[in-house]
Formats: structure tokens, C-alpha cells, sequence
């Protein structure tokens, strides 16, 4: 019996893991990105918006990557569903995460990129469990 969870436990956990590292380059793909048009819209007269344009714009880019790794090699399914399903996820995220991260900049006076961090951990945790059991979620029929 205890051989069986140890089993299952492996097949939750080897999902995690690979989602993690897609996530984690994604995210520094995101982190440059962030850091990088921060810079450039800090030169254009945007500094009240840059924080919340520059996340958004780092996320489409990282969002894109996140898709396609994911789909491709961390929960091997994809389809019109499934990036339907992973385009409303992006959507929420970024909209919780650009709303967050200029919250915190704005009312903590915290610097950018540790408000974006501040709002980014708690979102990876909502991320990975709705890809997992909603977006990429196996039918039952198909395991």
C-alpha cells in the first residue's frame, strides 16, 4: 500500500517539477523583459505607467513561452482547448499581477521588480494548480 503512494505521490510530484522549471525560465525571461521596458518607458514621460506596462508587456512575452513549454513538455496536451482555457488563465494572472505589482509599487513604495516579485509568488502557486486541473487536465477516458 504504501509502495502505491509513494507512486502516485512521484506522479504528482514529477509533474510539479518540470512545470517549475518551464515556469522559472519563463519567469526570468519575464524578469529581463520587466527590467528592460521599465528602463525604456522610464525614458518616454510613462514613469507613472511604467511599472504596470512593462509587466504587462513582460508577460505576453513570457506568457507565450510558458504555453508552449508547458503544453509541449510538461503536461503533453494542447489544442484550440487548451489555449483558450491558458489564454483566460494569462488574462487573470496578468491582470491580478499588473494590478498587484502597481498596488505595492504604489502603496508600499516598494521598488518595482520586488512588488512584481511580491505579487508573481503567490500567482505561480493559482498558475500551476489551474494548468494542472483545469487547462491540461487529462479526461478521464484519455489516461
Amino acid at each position: 500500500m504504501s509502495l502505491l503512494n509513494c507512486r502516485s505521490l512521484e506522479l504528482n510530484v514529477y509533474p510539479l517539477i518540470r512545470c517549475s522549471r518551464s515556469i522559472v525560465f519563463a519567469h526570468c525571461l519575464n524578469i529581463v523583459a520587466f527590467l528592460l521596458f521599465t528602463l525604456l518607458l522610464s525614458k518616454t514621460g510613462l514613469t507613472e505607467w511604467r511599472v504596470p506596462l512593462a509587466y504587462a508587456i513582460a508577460r505576453v512575452i513570457s506568457g507565450v513561452v510558458n504555453y508552449v513549454l508547458n503544453s509541449k513538455m510538461v503536461f503533453k496536451a494542447s489544442g484550440a482547448r487548451t489555449f483558450v482555457g491558458y489564454f483566460i488563465l494569462w488574462l487573470i494572472i496578468l491582470g491580478l499581477g499588473s494590478g498587484g505589482s502597481y498596488l505595492i509599487h504604489d502603496l508600499l513604495g516598494l521598488p518595482g521588480i520586488v512588488s512584481k516579485l511580491c505579487g508573481d509568488i503567490p500567482l505561480f502557486l493559482l498558475s500551476y494548480w489551474a494548468q494542472r486541473e483545469l487547462i491540461f487536465k487529462k479526461k478521464a477516458g484519455n489516461i
